[in-house]
């Protein structure tokens, strides 16, 4: 009867995996280093199995059949895994997820006009997520925060289309966007390379927030944190936080000091994804408020920073930044009141 050695001479083969991946349906292939490391744990657990059982070849038949239908069964799971749902991927990487909606909006994929939703998608509709080439279109009073990459957040207002070509690369075609891209740890900007096509002219992140606006004679960008570049076919302007860059038909670019809070930022902060305060001391969750808003966190004593640092928090937030503020504090020691954009921080009497 014949046996099996425990050897190199296995007959887990790279051949007999292909053949056994070949029967499963097609799908979009799993990034490289998940797709080894799934093979070379599959491989070393066959191995394993052929050392402790060195018997007839009608169990080792057995023990085959077990590891290619395991087999089977892993690539059928790789797609839920690393996949969305639904079947307009077509092997595109998915750059961005629906964090935030208000209103009615739609993402236009391979010519077809399909609803954006919250949520998981279908075979139907494309859900929350978001591919190379996707188009986003907001309606009349409707707005879309999607997650960009290392914690960023882009972010269009109503009456806009904003295209995505692709992980450095996004086209506005009319309304508003606004960019939130922190910097990593180590002061690093998230998404270096963004860059935001306008019909006059190019603006590209340094470690910001900012927002584009697309008019019918003119472009503006206000730039609320740190740095953005303008660039059109005869110049390049930076612009820092606290001013205003405009671009015209005519090839020129103007500079102004524009506030860095109220009205003009208030559609991009109602679209605020909800941040879960689980955990958090309030001392970062008043810092994330300000940072959506704007306005600058000050604290009128030592005690006053202290309570902030040692306070923890529970729940999330659901709400505008601006309407967060009051609820905060509702249950603890501090007040507040506001005056130019200063935030004040104080011990409640």
């Amino acid at each position: 009867m014949k046996t099996v050695n425990n050897d190199t001479s296995t007959e887990f083969s790279d051949e007999a995996l292909a053949s056994l991946l070949d029967q499963v349906d097609s799908r979009p292939a799993p990034p490289e280093d998940v797709e080894r490391s799934i093979y070379e744990q599959t491989r070393r657990d066959w191995v394993a199995l052929q050392a402790r059982h060195t018997k007839k070849v009608r169990k080792v038949r057995t023990y085959r059949f077990l590891a290619a239908a395991a087999v089977i069964l892993l690539a059928v799971m790789i797609k839920p895994a690393f996949f969305p749902a639904g079947t307009a991927t077509n092997g595109l990487r998915m750059l961005a997820v629906v964090n935030n909606q208000v209103g009615t909006a739609f993402v236009v994929r391979d010519s077809q006009r399909l609803p954006l939703l919250v949520g998981s998608g279908t075979n139907d509709v494309p859900g929350n997520e978001l591919f190379a080439g996707d188009s986003i279109i907001t309606t009349a009073g409707s707005g879309v925060s999607i997650n960009w990459v290392a914690g960023s957040t882009i972010r269009l207002a109503e009456s806009s289309e904003l295209t995505l070509h692709g992980a450095e690369e996004l086209e506005l075609k009319s309304g508003q966007v606004y960019a939130d891209i922190p910097a990593l740890p180590g002061g690093q900007p998230a998404a270096p390379n963004l860059k935001i096509n306008t019909r006059f002219g190019i603006v590209q992140h340094i470690g910001t927030q900012f927002m584009v606006s697309n008019h019918p004679d003119t472009v503006v960008v206000m730039v609320r944190e740190g740095t953005v570049s303008v660039t059109n076919d005869q110049q390049t302007l930076v612009t820092t936080a606290g001013h205003q860059s405009t671009l015209d038909s005519g090839g020129k670019i103007n500079r102004s000091a524009v506030p860095v809070f109220g009205d003009e930022w208030q559609w991009a902060e109602q679209l605020a994804p909800a941040f879960n305060v689980e955990g958090q001391p309030l001392y970062a969750v008043l810092n994330r408020i300000g940072r959506e808003t704007g306005k600058q966190i000050q604290y009128e004593s030592a005690d006053a920073e202290r309570i902030a640092q040692s306070t923890v928090m529970h729940g999330s937030i659901d709400v505008a930044p601006e309407n967060a503020l009051e609820n905060l504090l509702e249950t603890n020691d501090l007040s507040w009141y506001e005056e130019n954009g200063i935030v004040h921080l104080f011990i409640r009497q």
